[in-house]
Formats: C-alpha cells, sequence, structure tokens
C-alpha cells in the first residue's frame, strides 16, 4: 500500500471504528490537560516556571507523533496485525503524554478552593 494517508483506505465500519476510537483518544487526552493543567497557573518560584514551560515541546511533539500514529492505525485498520512501528510510535506518543501530564502537574500553583458557606436559617 502507498503512504497517501488516509485517501486511499477503505471505507468500512473497522475503519471507521479505529477512526473514532483514535478520535476519542485525543480527545481524552486533550480533556485531561485542560481540566489538569490550564486551569491553575505555574508557579513563579524556582525552577517550576522554567519546567513548565520547557516540559511543553516534549508534549507537543508527543500530540504530533500520536496524530500520525492515528493515521497509521486508521490506514492499517483491516490488516491482520498492526506494523510494529505504528505500535511503537504510538506507545511512546502516550507514554510520553502521560509522562509530561505528571512532570507538569508538581509545577503548578496549588489551587485556591473557595469555600461556600451556606446562610444560617
Amino acid at each position: 500500500m502507498s503512504s497517501t494517508g488516509l485517501a486511499d483506505t477503505e471505507r468500512s465500519t473497522l475503519v471507521t471504528t479505529t477512526g473514532l476510537l483514535g478520535l476519542a483518544l485525543g480527545f481524552g487526552f486533550w480533556w485531561n490537560y485542560a481540566d489538569l493543567v490550564t486551569r491553575r497557573m505555574p508557579r513563579e518560584r524556582g525552577h517550576s516556571l522554567a519546567t513548565w514551560v520547557f516540559t511543553h515541546l516534549p508534549m507537543t511533539m508527543a500530540v504530533a507523533a500520536a496524530g500520525a500514529g492515528m493515521v497509521g492505525l486508521v490506514e492499517h485498520a483491516t490488516d491482520h496485525r498492526t506494523p510494529a512501528s505504528v505500535s511503537w510510535l504510538m506507545a511512546a506518543s502516550l507514554a510520553g503524554m502521560l509522562l509530561t501530564t505528571a512532570v507538569l502537574l508538581p509545577t503548578l500553583a496549588s489551587s485556591a478552593r473557595r469555600s461556600v458557606r451556606r446562610a444560617a436559617p
């Protein structure tokens, strides 16, 4: 099969399901990132700010690699076995996203939770 991306893939239930699961995976990581990281500012002391800034480069690389891997998964959805290169790319990119998220969390300032007090009856 030539490497033309998704243009020449057959349209079947398996291919569509694989594509939708890939989208769900991407949305899941975006949702976790937006929920955990973007709601709080990085700490301004020590190495936290620099770690926060520089950790986003490998995270961006992992997201781009996962996107390329998802194209490979959809392209080879009907094959008996996924090529090893696509499997390793997906595994490494997903591990990279999890690892960079784990590195980012301690760099964030603690959230100031507001306590809601009820008025006395």
